[in-house]
């Protein structure tokens, strides 16, 4: 059994007054782009906090499926549209804590308390 990939986290900023933009283009994706999209991913999830988006990612493990020319056009072309509504590109954040981990450090692993 493949082992299970790791969850991304990448945030960035959009211009304020593209907000409204962003959101639209996703509101339409064409159903063949979404249907196209799901096959490269197990999770792809973005929120928004005022301008900042937060991306979820996670690929499935093992080799991708071949991008057809046509997928690959599409794709172009929606990343071009997005593109003016970024004020600062994706950046991927690197986690500080997870709880499904927590607390199995051995003492010789943990800072000393006051």
């Amino acid at each position: 059994m493949a082992s299970q990939s790791e969850l991304l986290v990448y945030v960035c900023r959009l211009h304020r007054d593209k907000i409204a933009l962003y959101e639209q283009i996703h509101d339409g994706m064409p159903p063949r782009h979404a249907e196209v999209t799901r096959l490269g991913y197990e999770v792809l999830d973005i929120y928004r906090l005022d301008d900042q988006l937060i991306m979820l990612s996670r690929r499935p493990a093992g080799p991708l499926p071949e991008a057809t020319e046509e997928s690959k056009a599409f794709a172009a072309k929606w990343h071009a549209a997005l593109a003016e509504c970024f004020a600062e590109p994706w950046k991927q954040a690197d986690p500080i804590f997870s709880l499904a981990t927590a607390g199995s450090a051995t003492p010789q692993d943990t800072v000393a308390q006051p």
